[in-house]
C-alpha cells in the first residue's frame, strides 16, 4: 500500500459568533483539509486549523506548505508514520501543516487495518473525555449567560478568556462565577496578554473567585518571568503558547515556569508528536489539558483519539470546535454526553466526511 495522492482543500466556516481573544478576533475558521489516498483505494482525512489571532500561520501559508511537502508523501507507505515524520522534519515542515498531514496519515493507516487510531497507539484508557467550554471577550453579562447555558447542559468546567483591560477581566470572571455557582471549575486564559506586574495584580484579584488555573498570562518566551509569577500568586499556571515541542517542555520544566501543560495537536505537528509531548509531561509528573485551536470535526476527533490513550490529561479537554462553528464537514457531529466527548466507533478517526459540506465551504 502506497500513498498515491494528497489533495489540499481550503475551507472557510463561520463561527456562531466572533471568537475574540487577547490576540484579536476570528469570524471564520479558515482551515485546510487534507485528503490522502492510498493505492488500495482507502482515503484518510486530516485538518490544519491556523488562527491568525493566535499564531503567525494562516490558511494561505499552511496550504502552500502542504503543497511543498506533497512530493515527500507520494509513494510512501502510510504505516511508516515515524519515517515520514523524519523526512518532514528534515524538510523543515511547519507544525500546522505537518499536523494536517499527520492526522491524514493516522486516519489512512488505521483505516487500512480496519482499526481506530487509538488502537494503533496502544489502546484506550477511557471511552471519552470531559470538556471545558471556552468563552471569548464580550460584555460580562453575556459571558455569564453563555457560561450558564453550557453548565446547564452538563459542562463541569468553564474557561474565561482574559488578557484585556485588567479591571474588565476581573469583572467578567466575577460575573461568570456568580452565574455558574461555586462547584464549577473555573479557568482563565490570557493568551499572552499581560506583563508580569499586571498578571500578579490580576492573579491576586481573581483568587477570591476560586480560579483553578491561569493559562499563558505572559508572552511565550517569558519563562523566567512565568516562574516569578508562580511564586507571587496562589493560582496555578498553565502554559500554552510556550509549548510547541518536547524541547519546549524541557525548557518549561527547567525554568519551573508552569504547573500544567496545554497540549494542542496543531502545535507539535499532529497526533504522533503530541503523544511524545504527553509522554514527556507524564514522565515529569506534569498534568495536562488537551486544547483546541479550535478545530472542526476532523481535528476534534483526532484530538480525542490521542486524549483517550493517556492518563496525563487530568485537566480534561477543550475539543469544542464543532459547537463553536455554524456548520461542520462531517455527516454526524461528534457525540457529546453531559459535557463529555465520547469516542466514536469505526476505523481511523471514526468519521464520515460529508463531501457536499466540504464542497460548500471550500474556498
Amino acid at each position: 500500500m502506497r500513498i498515491t495522492d494528497v489533495e489540499i482543500i481550503p475551507v472557510s466556516v463561520p463561527f456562531v459568533e466572533p471568537f475574540v481573544i487577547a490576540g484579536g478576533k476570528a469570524t471564520h475558521g479558515k482551515h485546510a483539509v487534507v485528503r490522502m489516498v492510498s493505492s488500495d483505494g482507502q482515503v484518510g482525512y486530516g485538518e490544519s486549523s491556523p488562527m491568525s489571532s493566535y499564531s503567525p500561520q494562516t490558511q494561505e501559508t499552511v496550504v502552500a506548505e502542504i503543497e511543498r511537502l506533497k512530493a515527500l508523501l507520494i509513494g510512501q507507505d502510510p504505516l511508516d508514520i515515524q519515517a515520514i515524520h523524519q523526512s518532514m522534519k528534515k524538510a523543515g515542515a511547519d507544525c500546522f501543516a505537518l499536523a494536517g498531514i499527520d492526522i491524514a496519515l493516522h486516519d489512512l493507516a488505521a483505516r487500512s487495518l480496519g482499526l481506530p487510531i487509538f488502537r494503533l497507539m496502544g489502546g484506550a484508557v477511557a471511552g471519552g473525555i470531559d470538556l471545558s467550554w471556552a468563552i471569548g471577550f464580550k460584555p460580562a453579562e453575556d459571558m455569564a449567560r453563555e457560561a450558564k447555558r453550557y453548565v446547564d447542559v452538563g459542562f463541569k468546567t468553564v474557561k474565561v478568556k482574559v488578557g484585556d483591560e485588567p479591571t474588565v477581566d476581573v469583572e467578567r470572571v466575577a460575573a461568570v462565577r456568580q452565574a455558574v455557582g461555586p462547584n464549577i471549575v473555573l479557568k482563565v486564559d490570557a493568551n499572552q496578554g499581560y506583563d508580569l506586574e499586571t498578571a500578579v495584580r490580576v492573579g491576586r484579584a481573581l483568587t477570591q473567585y476560586g480560579v483553578a488555573v491561569m493559562e499563558q498570562p505572559l508572552p511565550r518566551a517569558a519563562l523566567s518571568e512565568m516562574a516569578k509569577l508562580r511564586r507571587k500568586i496562589s493560582i496555578p499556571i498553565m502554559v500554552d503558547e510556550s509549548l510547541y515541542s518536547a524541547e519546549d517542555a524541557n525548557r518549561v520544566l527547567e525554568e519551573k515556569a508552569a504547573d500544567a501543560f496545554n497540549i494542542k495537536i496543531m502545535k507539535p505537528g499532529g497526533i504522533r508528536p503530541s503523544a511524545k509531548l504527553a509522554a514527556v509531561a507524564e514522565a515529569a509528573g506534569m498534568p495536562c489539558m488537551l486544547g483546541s485551536m479550535p478545530e472542526l470535526g476532523i481535528g476534534t476527533l483526532a484530538g480525542l483519539q490521542l486524549a483517550v490513550t493517556s492518563t496525563v490529561f487530568t485537566w480534561g479537554a477543550e475539543l469544542i470546535g464543532p459547537w463553536m462553528f455554524r456548520a461542520d464537514l462531517l455527516k454526524r457531529k461528534p457525540k457529546l454526553r453531559k459535557g463529555r466527548l465520547m469516542l466514536p466507533n469505526g476505523p481511523g478517526l471514526g468519521i464520515d466526511v460529508d463531501e457536499k459540506q466540504l464542497a460548500r465551504y471550500s474556498c
